[in-house]
């Protein structure tokens, strides 16, 4: 009888003693090597940008969409110098986007195939922009390459966005702002569903982009509501149907603030 007792004794000691161990291992060590192996991931992706392949798709044959998000950084300067980078190269220009690239935290960009890293056209946007001028979802920036240009990337792109915009399912309205002489954006803008709803003179600070005359600005907005079809936006113009008397209300709004006898240089953008 001693000796069971004394071999019960000793079996739950040495259960307490394998839980006891395994607690441990579920404490420590378990959390230690998750810890280890995010340092490893973030060691061998020296730019801190997460990447996410959105699907499986394969754009105009030669392009990937991914989803970017900054890795968690102390100063994630670094970040945004290469995004920055990017955008002047491809819109070529010397302004400091590092200065609004953090309140633009949705960022998705077009690559070559199975190269996530090799940025050819991306888009910035948010839902909230931190400013009660534009309380509405904001296109921050939209660029594509020169070399990549005409394969229409900026409308996967713009599309790609409204649908995530759209997936909140609590938003009206989408704004950006366009330069008054970019007719190329204008023209994408208004196959995309946006209408000018404002004209502000010298609206980009000096010195404003080189590439035009003037620093005019123009706000576009679409109503989602509009939209009829949300695969086919940007590409099919019934994917949107504009009443006229909605089409005149944004025209009347456009044109309150514009000086009388300003040239229009962009023809024909609805064509």
């Amino acid at each position: 009888m001693v000796g069971d007792e004394n071999n019960n004794k000793s079996n739950r000691q040495y259960i307490v003693a394998i839980l006891f161990g395994v607690i441990i291992f579920l404490i420590i060590i378990i959390p230690t090597t998750i810890l280890l192996v995010k340092n490893l991931s973030e060691k061998n992706n020296p730019t801190h940008i997460h990447y996410t392949r959105v699907n499986k798709n394969i754009y105009r044959e030669h392009y990937e969409l991914y989803q970017l998000n900054i890795l968690s950084k102390r100063n994630p300067g670094q970040q945004y110098k290469l995004l920055g980078d990017f955008l002047r190269r491809s819109l070529f220009n010397a302004s400091n986007y590092e200065r609004y690239l953090p309140n633009c935290p949705i960022m998705f960009s077009l690559t070559s195939i199975d190269h996530p890293e090799d940025w050819r056209a991306m888009i910035f946007g948010t839902l909230k922009y931190p400013s009660p001028q534009l309380p509405h979802p904001y296109v921050c920036f939209i660029s594509v390459l020169s070399e990549d240009r005409q394969h229409r990337l900026g409308s996967v792109l713009l599309n790609h966005f409204i649908n995530h915009v759209m997936k909140a399912n609590k938003y009206v309205y989408i704004q950006l702002h366009a330069n008054y002489e970019n007719c190329r954006a204008q023209r994408l803008y208004h196959a995309c569903g946006f209408l000018c709803n404002e004209f502000k003179l010298n609206g980009y600070p000096e010195p404003h982009d080189p590439q035009y005359k003037f620093g005019h600005m123009i706000r576009m907005e679409l109503n989602i509501q509009n939209i009829k079809n949300k695969t086919d936006v940007c590409s099919n113009p019934k994917a949107i149907e504009i009443s006229q008397q909605e089409k005149d209300k944004y025209e009347k709004l456009c044109q309150t603030n514009k000086p009388t006898g300003l040239l229009q240089p962009c023809q024909n953008i609805t064509s």
